[in-house]
């Protein structure tokens, strides 16, 4: 009875042993998989902050292309505003405005507005009481993304 006591003691040290080591692998595989997800997380986080900044780099390479056509548009005589390459060249602006409106790029910097020198870069003050502190002319206006200026708006100031 002696030897089977002594064998028993022995396999349930065995199975204590087997069940510690079994707690460590699987405490390890948890680690393990918690570390993966983590790191799963931080690169598609990383992808979309990627994406973001590749989208803004385009879009602020597209806006001097849009202050071109926006100024051109502004010099064409009125009596040739029906001819229809005039009236093509005003649906492509329109195309332009909506792409980017879809891309979440949104225009700032109107006449009125109160100047922030955060969104507004002051190019000079004018002489103009009823828009003391506010802005007078828009020499360029200014685009964002959400709150993320992508272009200061380039204004003069009344004083």
């Amino acid at each position: 009875m002696t030897e089977l006591l002594k064998k028993s003691k022995g396999h349930h040290q065995e199975l204590e042993k087997i069940i510690q080591e079994r707690d460590e692998y699987l405490a390890g595989w948890k680690r393990a998989q918690a570390d993966y997800q983590n790191s799963q997380k931080e690169m598609n986080s990383k992808k979309i902050e990627y994406s973001r900044y590749a989208q803004e780099r385009i879009l602020e390479d597209l806006l001097p292309i849009i202050d071109h056509f926006d100024e051109a548009l502004k010099h064409i005589p009125e009596d040739q505003k029906q001819e229809a390459w005039v009236v093509g060249m005003f649906h492509i602006k329109k195309q332009m405005d909506e792409f980017c409106r879809k891309q979440g790029l949104e225009m700032f910097g109107k006449v009125g507005d109160e100047f922030d020198p955060m969104v507004h870069e002051a190019l000079g003050q004018v002489d103009a009481p009823e828009h003391t502190g506010c802005i007078s002319a828009v020499v360029r206006c200014g685009y964002r993304i959400g709150n993320h200026i992508i272009r200061h708006a380039q204004v003069m100031v009344g004083k």
